[in-house]
């Protein structure tokens, strides 16, 4: 029960939700909880999405990859070059279709023999 609130509420709101439950934990213990609930393995998914994401808004960004099927982010990646998506793809093949932005980095990723789908 503390699982699922902490991943629906997380901090103050699961502790709030939990004390009125009956069970009394602090944020602090809810989100280490949460924190220590162990990552599902990644699956084969027939439908990606790839899109970037800023850690530090102009100078740090990242890639987000999504099964559109769950709705459910699978991984994170460093950076947002097409070599780096190339190569996840590589390391996780199975993906039908990857649905992407118009970002140019990307556009290389779905040609024939870059790792991505046609």
């Amino acid at each position: 029960m503390i699982d699922a609130i902490g991943l629906a509420l997380a901090g103050r709101a699961g502790a709030r939700l939990a004390t009125t439950l009956g069970i009394r934990i602090s944020r602090d213990t809810l989100l280490r909880a949460v924190r220590s609930i162990p990552d599902k393995p990644i699956e084969t998914t027939p439908i990606l999405g790839i899109d970037d994401f800023a850690l530090r808004r102009g100078h740090v960004y990242g890639t987000i990859v999504v099964d559109l099927v769950t709705s459910r982010p699978i991984d994170l990646l460093p950076d947002r070059t097409s070599d780096t998506v190339s190569s996840w793809l590589q390391e996780h093949p199975g993906a039908e279709i990857v649905c992407r932005d118009r970002a140019g980095a990307y556009a290389e990723v779905n040609r024939p023999g870059r790792g991505g789908g046609s």
